[in-house]
């Protein structure tokens, strides 16, 4: 339902006129302990949430989507923000097309890549292109700290970009 009403709005907001808005995006995504032995200090039930809809993150965010009738893809970033999980601050890349190239950055979990030997297990399960806006769902077994042997998460979650350059 919000992502019919997330789809709706973006809909609106290319048919209106005027001046065209700086890029924008948000980012919700659950931290999980992996298996295979490594621990995640920064697991928890409840979603982080780095902006959101109606507050959406506007410095340094970047996004470009390519779409046409034979392919789309999605690159992706997002800057520093408060989060509603007690003020994280956040760094997060992300690509589509045949898969994901995923980096997430922040204070609770230090840097955090996709495991090289997880890659074909993290393809995003839906990707949303309209426009100038797109809204990637993903789902991660691991993602490593590329510093600490005994450390990584599993991550899911939803970023969403908005005001896109598109190509």
């Amino acid at each position: 339902m919000a992502k019919t009403f997330w789809l709706l709005t973006m809909l609106a907001c290319a048919c209106s006129g005027g001046s065209t808005p700086a890029p924008a995006g948000w980012l919700t995504v659950t931290l999980s302990q992996p298996t295979g032995g490594r621990h995640c200090s920064a697991a928890a039930p409840t979603p982080y949430d780095f902006g959101s809809e109606t507050g959406p993150l506007r410095g340094q965010v970047g996004c470009t989507i390519h779409s046409s009738e034979n392919d789309s893809w999605v690159s992706g970033q997002l800057a520093e923000s408060r989060t509603s999980a007690g003020g994280d601050n956040v760094g997060f890349d992300i690509n589509t097309q045949q898969g994901l190239s995923l980096v997430f950055v922040s204070d609770a979990t230090g840097t955090l890549k996709l495991d090289p030997s997880a890659e074909g297990d993290c393809d995003p399960t839906g990707t949303f292109t309209f426009g100038n806006a797109a809204s990637i769902d993903f789902g991660c077994p691991l993602l490593v700290d590329p510093n600490d042997s005994t450390s990584g998460c599993g991550m899911r979650g939803t970023v969403n970009f908005e005001n896109c350059a598109t190509k």
